[in-house]
């Protein structure tokens, strides 16, 4: 009996499989996603399959259809969507290949491979769909006031230019999706994965904007809120914008030695070929509706290689860059990670708003590893604000932020700003801060690291990086494919032995841990 247990023990641990729960974040945003099972004898249900001349325009916006079904195949005739359906019966449009996996992980001729645009179309569903090896400016567009459209699962492959989102193009959500590996004609031209435009029309809005759980790599730019720098003075907004969830990142596909022009694409080299995965050119005109950034995951920026001669040339290796005038926004709860810089706010130029940043939250983020692969670089901070007014940093944490080899760097830096707090935050192994007058600087915690040009106050003080306790945090990308990958980051998570347990630093650790591991599913085989 004895020898029974312990084999049946041992088949429990073979047979266990664990289930990374983060596929599907546990986010109150996300849209709930119902496809009607097809039904032949249904006049409303439509089959479209490669060869039988149901992808057409006038198909897709008959009326008589609500349901679309289609099979594996190119369906490379581009087809605008105009007809609506509403706010109780909405239209959709789905793979039909009799399993229901994420395009992500199917084979390329497994997969609808479109080409689709939402011309004023409304309350539509799109599932499971695919667009792969597009030349089309755009992979997907919303424009003419198309509204209330959910993207779900979609996979974007090797693409110029991802998702744009035109003005007064209200309420859609984008989510569980993966935007894989822009092109570098793309990345050349400063291309965006998910953009939110701006246009030449003052009192531009888009409200409501939903980019929920995806996953961008190798993006230009993962995710902007567009305003060019001819119409800035329109001040575009997008309130009730929400960002949350997704995983932005770099990786050895874009890097360089820092020598395109002559040597080419360098996996472990030290610049790369790309800007940010947040770029935020505008924020919310409304302090109710704020431009929400939440639970996301960025790593994997490095400085630009110059030398590629593309549209842009002063990329810094920033994850987040916030510029132009970005009011009535929330960066919390997020992680940068293995980069050169993490967040910066600055740039404002003639005759746009009056700050950088006003009614700004950077709260319970995590910003770790900056400043180690372009050691060279003195500007290496995990925040800078300049010429801002009322941002908020508090309850974040700071770990691993390196400085150069002339000993210059930091970890934040207040610069011509006023009325913001510096709060109940964690640094560890870090050093070089600085503070305009002004500003409130309290209660933070500081191990192994140093705080100068300002005074502030009830600062704890640690020799020892290990006093304050941390753990380490696993997360997963590409998750929408067969086999997701996992990274693990080192010393990052409060624990409640950590000296400013309960007082400072983030608390996503102490909110999320269990979650970003993932779920355990013991399978029982008996005999």
């Amino acid at each position: 009996m004895k020898d029974h247990k312990s084999f049946l023990l041992y088949k429990i641990l073979l047979y266990t499989i664990i289930s990374v729960s983060l596929l599907h974040a546990n986010t109150p945003y996300e849209e709930k996603v119902v496809i009607p099972t097809y039904d032949p004898s249904n006049p409303e249900h439509l089959l479209i399959t490669p060869s039988n001349g149901n992808w057409r325009s006038d198909v897709l916006n008959n009326p008589v259809y609500q349901h679309f079904y289609i099979k594996p195949g190119r369906y490379h005739t581009k087809i605008n969507l105009t007809a609506s359906g509403t706010k109780n019966s909405r239209r959709t449009l789905s793979l039909y290949n009799k399993n229901n996996l994420h395009p992500a992980a199917l084979p390329d001729s497994q997969v609808a491979d479109v080409r689709l645009y939402f011309k004023g179309a409304s309350y539509w569903t799109l599932d499971r769909m695919a667009v792969l090896n597009t030349a089309l400016s755009y992979a997907l567009k919303f424009y003419e006031k198309a509204t209330h459209n959910i993207i779900n699962r979609l996979h974007i492959k090797h693409y110029i230019y991802g998702i744009v989102i035109n003005p007064f193009c209200h309420h859609n959500t984008i989510q569980n999706s993966y935007m894989n590996h822009m092109t570098h004609a793309g990345r050349m031209s400063d291309d965006v994965a998910i953009a939110l435009a701006s246009s030449n029309v003052v009192g531009t809005r888009t409200q409501g904007t939903k980019i929920i759980n995806n996953d961008i790599r190798n993006a230009n730019d993962g995710i902007q809120l567009v305003v060019s720098a001819a119409l800035r003075a329109n001040e575009v907004a997008y309130p009730g914008t929400v960002i949350d969830s997704n995983r932005i990142w770099m990786d050895g596909e874009v890097y360089t030695k820092g020598n395109y022009a002559a040597e080419g694409y360098e996996s472990n080299g030290e610049y790369m070929i790309g800007e940010n995965a947040l770029d935020l050119k505008t924020g919310s005109d409304d302090p109710t509706q704020p431009v929400v950034i939440t639970n996301n995951i960025m790593w994997g920026y490095q400085r630009v290689d110059t030398t590629a001669n593309s549209s842009y040339s002063g990329g810094s290796g920033q994850a987040i860059v916030v510029h132009y005038g970005v009011y009535h926004t929330k960066i919390n709860n997020n992680i940068v990670t293995h980069s050169q810089r993490a967040l910066g706010i600055a740039d404002l130029e003639e005759g746009g708003p009056a700050y950088s940043a006003r009614n700004f939250e950077i709260r319970n983020n995590i910003f770790h590893k900056l400043n180690t692969v372009n050691p060279e670089d003195d500007r290496t901070y995990g925040v800078f604000v300049y010429n801002s007014k009322e941002v908020v940093i508090a309850h974040n944490t700071f770990v691993d932020i390196a400085l150069n080899s002339q000993g210059k760097g930091y970890f934040f830096n207040y610069n011509n700003t006023t009325e913001s707090p510096f709060t109940e935050n964690v640094v560890i192994n870090a050093s070089g801060t600085r503070s305009s007058m002004g500003n409130r600087v309290a209660n933070n915690f500081y191990y192994n690291a140093q705080h100068i040009r300002f005074e502030g106050t009830n600062e704890q003080l640690f020799a020892n990086s290990n006093t304050a306790n941390m753990s380490d945090y696993t997360f997963a990308y590409e998750r929408f494919t067969t086999h997701p990958k996992h990274k693990i980051l080192r010393g990052i998570l409060t624990t409640e032995a950590s000296p400013h347990y309960m007082q400072a630093g983030s608390n996503i650790g102490l909110s999320s841990r269990q979650s970003s591991y993932g779920s355990i599913i013991i399978t029982f085989l008996l005999e």
